[in-house]
């Protein structure tokens, strides 16, 4: 029964995190610079100079992007080993068809209550 609970926990949380760091836009994002830096490196009317500059500030955006996804992730695992840490089964259901099954009817209905309340205020 608790690991119903921690399970419940850990999903709310992580989605909770995916919507606070804005998960999903960080890669539309990447895809958006990295196609700039290609129409930039295919253009023939930007002279070699401006090309230099604007692929590395557009590099260290993506360095930048790249990082916090990683940040992002490694929290995700962080709070995952903890859990697994305290609860030592919480892993081995989490990981059966059962606990992934239960892990995505907790993921929905939560998503759409989520969107029923907000919708109502």
């Amino acid at each position: 029964m608790t690991t119903h609970f921690i399970l419940i926990f850990f999903s709310i949380t992580i989605i909770e995190i995916i919507n606070f760091c804005k998960f999903f836009n960080k890669f539309n994002i990447y895809i958006l610079l990295i196609k700039k830096i290609s129409k930039v490196i295919l253009s023939k009317k930007i002279s070699d100079h401006w090309k230099e500059k604007t692929l590395l500030h557009y590099s260290k955006q993506i360095m930048i992007n790249s990082l916090i996804i990683l940040g992002i992730l490694i929290s995700i695992i962080f709070i995952y080993f903890v859990i697994v840490y305290f609860h030592h089964s919480f892993s081995k259901y989490f990981l059966s068809i059962i606990g992934i099954l239960e892990t995505t009817i907790i993921i929905i209905v939560y998503l759409f209550l989520k969107r029923f309340i907000y919708a109502k205020l």
